[in-house]
């Protein structure tokens, strides 16, 4: 439905994290597997996630592969285990409120006033280029993508968040759009260059001849500290 910063756009945000929206809203959870115990799989998480990688790296047709694929490097990529906290469905609220309605059912009844939200967990840098990429998280969704018997993946992530950052991961992309981010005199940034003053530097006392602004017959003298105020 949305990406976000659009393609193509000029001087994107660094300071903003890029994602897609999905219809319908359970799109990135329709084929995630159950948390199991004693798997990868401690939490329900999306079986699509947003990566964000440099421009650079390598993404194109393989022998085999029923999708374009992205070629980058372990070091590149979030954690897989923390793709749930990145996940999220916004629902816009009924003028009259949900009522006795809880929001789950409301959105399996109402599915056009709910969108799915994926983030990509990378804090972007100024000045560069980056390619955002819709992949799957789990193993089975990158054998199946490759061309590879799906089964073989087993509920395991597509790539080892434990691995060395240099390790060589290969993913399927559903989509794929470029991001070319601006300086980053965003709010955040200029919030950051804020700093701290001695107070004494800006509220010393000063004398000020302000007996004709007062309507004084003679000269008044008038001890400030940071702000004006009539005297007498």
């Amino acid at each position: 439905m949305r990406r976000d910063p659009p393609p193509a756009a000029p001087g994107a945000d660094p300071n903003a994290f890029a994602f897609v929206e999905l219809s319908p809203p359970d799109l990135p959870w329709r084929f995630s597997p159950a948390p199991t115990p004693g798997t990868e799989v401690t939490a329900v998480s999306p079986w699509l996630v947003l990566v964000v990688v440099p421009a650079a790296e390598p993404i194109g047709p393989e022998s085999g592969a029923t999708v374009t694929v992205l070629t980058t490097k372990r070091g590149e990529l979030p954690d897989p285990r923390e793709a749930w906290a990145w996940a999220h469905v916004q629902v816009e609220e009924p003028p009259g409120g949900f009522g006795s309605m809880d929001v789950a059912t409301y959105v399996r009844e109402h599915s056009e006033r709910a969108t799915a939200r994926l983030l990509a967990a990378r804090r972007l840098a100024p000045n560069q280029r980056y390619r955002a990429c819709l992949v799957p998280l789990f193993k089975a969704g990158a054998l199946a993508g490759l061309g590879k018997d799906p089964q073989e993946g087993g509920t395991a992530f597509a790539w080892d968040g434990t691995a060395p950052a240099t390790t060589p991961v290969m993913l399927p992309v559903y989509d794929s759009w470029l991001i070319d981010t601006g300086d980053g005199d965003g709010f955040e940034t200029i919030a950051r260059r804020l700093h701290a003053v001695d107070a004494d530097d800006l509220f010393a006392p000063l004398q000020l001849d302000v007996g004709p602004a007062i309507g004084a017959t003679a000269p008044v003298i008038a001890t400030t500290f940071g702000v004006l105020r009539p005297q007498g």
